[in-house]
């Protein structure tokens, strides 16, 4: 069935999300008008939409972001 597969594959990438941002803090992805809002640590901080991640410009966001790019030069460096 197409729409079982579509709505493992969504399930699939949000969690995928969820594992990969949680080095941050609390990822929590609650369904929201056919599709996903994203929260961190009880903020929200985006939606995701036909596996699409869009995050909202925040405090909470700019700290994610900041995170990941010092988590991707440690990861390139060898670190």
């Amino acid at each position: 069935n197409t729409r079982l597969k579509r709505a493992i594959a969504v399930n699939e990438f949000n969690e995928y999300v969820r594992e990969c941002l949680s080095v941050v803090g609390d990822i929590a992805i609650r369904p929201m008008m056919g599709g996903y809002l994203m929260y961190l640590n009880g903020k929200l901080i985006g939606d995701i939409g036909d596996k699409k991640l869009f995050l909202k410009r925040t405090p909470a966001s700019d700290m994610l972001q900041r995170t990941l790019n010092c988590v991707t030069r440690m990861m390139a460096q060898g670190r």
